[in-house]
């Protein structure tokens, strides 16, 4: 456009020049016309004025058409320039509305745009601003480009920055990162062109994503993939990816690299198989698509020709991280499933051999009612199936049998035990069994066994049993299922009543276990002769049964048959000779001291007198026939042993010292004597014990009594003595803990707190003191444990246990409120200190006779002996911070209201009784 311009302008002052010319020429004209017509009227020189004229009127008209010309000429340009100057106004406006639409688009962009010019920045757009952090674009106007790149990719920006200069070309997008005004890392993809800006400068145009998300969507992509990775290698088969064109292989797990040899780039075919020229026969591919869509999953099996295994395949089409369609096969080793399969097949084959040797008809039966199997026997018994059923082979009839007991087995998958009598009369024991057949498939096998004969020998065997003059029953997992008249007369049972009645039920609960244990030795031939019970007939009237019993099979099961004799009678012959010791019985219970009478060599209780099952607990029954150990009499079980010896060596023993149990568990003191007799000639101990527990227990009583009053005086005597001491410490002890210039006053609330332990030791051990003044008012101990029971509730809330109050209406006593409350806190702490958490203790108030009762019942382990015998005494204590006067004091406090404290323990728990004297009316 500038030549063009230039180019106008010459011919504008060529047109001047030439008018000025044209102007020159006219007024030479004009003069030589003048001269002309002068010389005209002077008619000089006629013929050189004409001459003068032809070249003048030539020469004008010479420059009028010369003027045309460049008029003509300076027409068209001007025209030309006009036109000119309207395209160069509408490039102008076209250049701003485009300007306008850029400046429009770069705003709009989702991308930051930033142009810079020598590495300053002259113009950005708001993502640009938003992407480096700045508030506005006009924070970005005239700063260095290099601020905000990364220091990582500073070096590779200034290159490219050097490609545009020098090559002048378009960058296309390469990723990297800035840092933001908040100093975070951002990462970007970029792409840069060279642009003229402001006056034709070259400058840089930047085009900018931010990618940070993306980047951290394909690091989990990546993570992911690489856990999806893990664990396709973790499993125990192969799995690759193949293009299905080229059976190039793109992914292997390591199962597949391992054992299958391939690996990606490699041929599927090449790989995987050996000795193949081309794909495999068997390759699957075009079976996988219809129309570019999976068909699904394609299973089949193949042996693997490189590794000699069998691989279960699982094939289908994916579509791969390029788009197009792609092979997945997953190959798991089912080496082992088939030889599993084939070792069925032949265990297969050789039961149906075996099964064909069995003296027994055995078939399968289908479903439908087929029988696709049945053995040799079968077939000589009812011939060969052939497509019939089995209601046609048994019955013969067209249609199933009704309630057909072969098909419950079908319905409930358990066995089935029945009876089946053919056409031709023979009776068969039949067993169902399911089966399931090598397919898969259902079945139910069935075993026949011909019993016709044994049916006939079990007619006969009733008959006998019928006629015999003994009982006979026949028991099966301990019920009747077979009992004949005889034994249906001892019972007083019909024989519908007794069949599935269990034996014992008969038995009177004290020989069910005699029975027991005697039936089980003749069982198993440790005992041969026969062995005598009670059972309470049906009238409620006992009978003495003398039995024997034996093994046998009773429809092919284990069963007990028992042949009886009811000797009721021989019984009561031996109860007149009884009745005859009994005078001896009547002088040996009538002993005010325990007497038993055992056998020497084993203990076992012959006889007791009354006074023995009165100490000891136990009943008649639950002595005779016992011993010493069964009972568990003596505390110590070498006592047994040391009488023995005693008595073999001196004949008799007067007043051995030993502790006793009772069928309670306690543990009783007495003095024993023994003494040998003889009895049905059996060498026996005649035993006379003396109880002195009471005794004993007085005498303990009375010790710890003194102890009490020993230690109360003393208590009295230096508690006075002590304390004055203590106190004029703790006085200057907190005197000098208000200085604050003692370095050492953090350690005095220590030794005051230790002090006023100390002090509380004193007061628990001057309440021993027998002499203690007590302030006794009439009140009732109802109250006082309902005031304690907050206090209580939240020591047992927080040791995670619970307490439960039972108080029944009982009248007022004259009590000490400190003392009792002091008791009550002391028992029900050790309660709970005794229990783990969860335990529930239990204070109850009630009235026994005369006397009110306060129990507090922990659910502890129980008190051992030893510590039993020591409980009271004080100063001793189980606990590792105790002081052993806890209970001491209670002991004490119940001395000073007349009251009693008894003691029960066992494994289950402790309950300590305080028994208040008499009733206040």
């Amino acid at each position: 456009m500038d030549d063009t311009i230039k180019t106008q302008e010459q011919l504008i002052n060529e047109l001047v020049e030439l008018r000025k010319q044209l102007s020159e020429s006219r007024k030479l004209i004009n003069g030589l016309e003048t001269e002309l017509n002068k010389e005209k009227q002077l008619n000089n020189h006629q013929q050189f004025l004409d001459v003068v004229e032809e070249e003048v009127i030539e020469y004008r008209n010479h420059l009028e058409e010369l003027v045309k010309q460049r008029t003509i000429e300076l027409t068209t340009t001007n025209e030309r320039l006009q036109q000119e100057i309207i395209e160069r106004k509408q490039v102008e406006e076209a250049l701003r509305e485009s300007e306008e639409r850029y400046r429009q688009l770069v705003e709009l962009s989702p991308d930051a745009i930033i142009i810079h010019t020598e590495g300053i920045i002259s113009f950005s757009n708001k993502v640009g601003a938003e992407l480096v952090g700045a508030k506005s674009t006009n924070e970005l106007i005239g700063k260095s480009v290099m601020d905000f790149i990364h220091p990582d990719y500073r070096e590779t920006a200034q290159e490219r920055w050097r490609q545009i200069k020098d090559k002048g070309v378009t960058l296309p997008f390469s990723e990297g990162k800035l840092i933001n005004s908040n100093g975070d890392d951002v990462h970007i993809e970029s792409a840069i062109t060279p642009i003229s800006f402001h006056g034709g400068k070259l400058s840089v145009q930047i085009v900018t994503r931010d990618i940070t998300e993306r980047k951290r969507a394909e690091k989990a992509l990546k993570e992911s993939h690489n856990r999806f990775v893990t664990v396709l290698d973790s499993l125990d088969a192969g799995v690759y990816v193949a293009d299905m064109e080229t059976y190039e292989i793109l992914f292997t797990n390591e199962y597949t690299r391992e054992y299958l040899g391939a690996a990606e780039g490699e041929i599927c075919w090449q790989s995987i198989q050996t000795g193949q020229s081309g794909p495999c026969d068997f390759c699957n591919n075009k079976s996988l698509t219809n129309e570019c869509e999976s068909t699904g999953i394609y299973k089949w099996e193949v042996q693997n020709t490189r590794n000699g295994k069998w691989y279960e395949c699982r094939d289908r089409v994916i579509r791969w991280i390029d788009g197009r369609m792609v092979k997945l096969e997953i190959a798991t080793d089912i080496t082992e499933r088939k030889q599993q399969k084939e070792l069925i097949e032949a265990e297969r084959k050789r039961l149906f051999t075996l099964l064909d040797s069995l003296p027994a008809y055995v078939c399968l039966i289908a479903p439908d009612y087929s029988i696709p199997f049945a053995n040799r026997y079968f077939q000589g018994r009812f011939g060969k199936p052939d497509g019939r059923t089995c209601f046609e082979i048994y019955r013969n009839i067209n249609v199933p049998c009704k309630g057909c007991q072969t098909f419950n087995v079908f319905d409930t998958n358990a066995p089935k035990e029945w009876e089946l009598t053919s056409l031709d009369g023979d009776t068969y024991q039949i067993y169902d069994y399911p089966f399931t057949d090598i397919d898969g498939s259902p079945l139910v096998l069935e075993l026949g066994i011909d019993i016709t004969k044994r049916k006939q020998a079990e007619n006969l065997f009733k008959t006998l049993t019928n006629s015999s003059p003994v009982g006979i029953y026949i028991l099966q997992n301990g019920k009747f299922q077979f009992v004949n008249p005889r034994f249906q007369k001892y019972t007083d049972y019909s024989d519908e009543e007794l069949i599935g009645m269990y034996s014992l039920e008969l038995v009177i609960t004290d020989d069910r276990k005699t029975v027991r244990e005697n039936a089980i030795k003749m069982l198993k031939g440790k005992r041969y002769g026969p062995y005598v019970y009670r059972i309470l007939r049906k009238d409620g009237k006992t009978r003495w049964i003398m039995e024997t019993v034996a093994p046998i099979q009773y429809y092919g099961k284990p069963a007990i048959l028992a042949n009886c004799l009811d000797i009721t009678w021989h019984k009561r012959t031996e109860r007149m000779l009884r009745l005859s010791k009994e005078r001896f019985s009547k002088a040996f219970n009538a002993g005010p001291n325990p007497m038993a009478i055992n056998v020497l060599s084993d203990g076992r209780y012959i006889d007791v007198n009354n006074s023995f099952i009165n100490v000891f607990g136990f009943s008649r029954q639950e002595i005779i026939g016992r011993t010493t150990i069964d009972l568990n009499v003596y505390a110590n079980p070498e006592d047994r042993a040391k009488i023995v010896d005693l008595v073999l060596e001196h004949g008799v023993i007067h007043n051995l010292e030993l502790n006793f149990r009772i069928k309670s568990g306690e543990i009783r003191m007495g003095l024993l004597s023994a003494d040998t007799i003889e009895l049905s000639g059996k060498q026996c101990i005649l035993v006379t014990i003396n109880d002195i527990t009471e005794r004993k227990q007085v005498e303990k009583e009375m010790a710890r009594l003194e102890r009490l009053n020993l230690v109360g005086e003393m208590a009295a005597g230096i508690g006075h003595e002590i304390r004055n001491p203590m106190t004029t410490v703790r006085g200057f002890l907190q005197m000098l803990s208000s200085k604050k210039e003692n370095v050492n006053h953090k350690y005095f609330g220590l030794m005051i707190e230790e002090l006023d332990r100390a002090n509380s030791i004193i007061t628990e051990y001057l309440s021993i003191a027998k002499n203690k003044p007590v302030d006794l008012k009439l009140m009732n101990l109802n109250q006082l444990v309902q005031t304690l029971f907050p206090l209580i509730q939240a020591d047992a809330i927080n040791a995670d246990k619970y307490i439960e109050v039972k108080l029944a209406e009982i009248p007022d006593l004259l009590l000490d409120e400190k003392e009792i409350r002091q008791l009550i806190l002391n028992l029900v702490r050790n309660g709970l200190e005794a229990m783990s958490p969860g335990g529930k203790l239990l204070i109850k108030t009630f009235i026994d006779g005369d006397t009110v009762i306060l129990s507090v019942q922990d659910h502890g382990s129980g008190i051992k002996t030893e510590v039993l015998e020591k409980i009271g005494t004080p100063f001793f204590t189980t606990k590792d911070t105790g002081t052993g006067l806890g209970l001491a004091v209670c002991y004490s406090i119940a001395d000073r209201h007349n009251a009693t404290i008894d003691i029960e323990t066992g494994p289950s728990g402790t309950t300590f009784f305080i028994r208040f004297g008499a009733v206040i009316g």
